[in-house]
């Protein structure tokens, strides 16, 4: 049974106050922190995430804190873990010898492993049901974020019911290549049409695939490129699969 995490409760149970004698929250600060090291400004940050142009800026302003799913948007585009954010830890490798760390990760929809999904209205509630998910040992600074499948185009893969974990594509700086399995966008009408499925990349005679791997023949593989009034974007990287196990008592 999935667990719905309603909000987010900070572990800091003193708030401070700025120099200006506003209050300020220890999560935002250390968003602004980051920001500083990486010399983005909160406008573009906002953006990259998602929200508002204005939602770091007017967090500031009031002294607020971020709400758990907009944490995991956050710390993706500021290449951080949701813990870093949260407690302050940086998860240095000597912390990390002591096991895994374990996040509640949010379940952010669901995913075609089929035909495209059509995601263009989509709910903005942040209180998504959460699984626990360790975090990825090749991406420790990255938040993931999890899409159950539906379909069976990828069931030689990932069987329909089965939650796959992403890492924002973005943020692992690495380039599309075969063998990768992603989440993907296709956006057509000027992004007016937005559609997602999941696929592994395979090399193909005119350039990179999205394959199907099916034991369904109807599943056809997707030139990458889109066309002309189509455009295709990796969302997210596959890193492990979660699959619940049927009541059978």
């Amino acid at each position: 049974m999935l667990t719905e995490v309603k909000g987010y409760v900070p572990l800091d149970g003193i708030f401070p106050l700025c120099d200006d004698g506003e209050m300020s929250d220890p999560i935002t600060d250390r968003i602004f922190a980051r920001l500083e090291e990486l010399g983005m400004s909160p406008t573009e940050a906002s953006r990259e995430a998602g929200l508002n142009h204005g939602y770091l800026r007017d967090l500031k302003r009031k002294g607020a804190k971020p709400s758990y799913e907009k944490i995991g948007k956050l710390a993706a585009v500021l290449g951080l873990s949701t813990e870093a954010l949260t407690t302050g830890d940086s998860g240095t490798k000597t912390e990390r010898a002591r096991g895994p760390i374990v996040e509640l990760t949010p379940i952010v929809g669901i995913i075609e492993a089929g035909n495209f999904r059509d995601v263009s209205i989509q709910s903005q509630d942040d209180d998504h049901p959460r699984i626990p998910v360790p975090q990825n040992d090749l991406f420790p600074n990255l938040s993931q974020y999890v899409l159950e499948v539906r379909g069976d185009s990828m069931n030689k893969l990932v069987l329909e019911g089965t939650y796959v974990v992403c890492v924002p594509f973005m943020q692992t700086r690495l380039s599309p290549r075969p063998g990768m399995v992603v989440h993907v966008e296709r956006s057509m009408a000027d992004g007016q049409l937005i559609e997602t499925t999941l696929k592994e990349i395979e090399a193909g005679e005119d350039g990179l695939l999205l394959v199907p791997r099916s034991s369904n023949a109807a599943h056809k593989p997707i030139p990458m490129d889109g066309g002309e009034a189509t455009t295709i974007e990796v969302k997210g990287l596959v890193v492990s699969l979660w699959k619940p196990l049927p009541k059978r008592w």
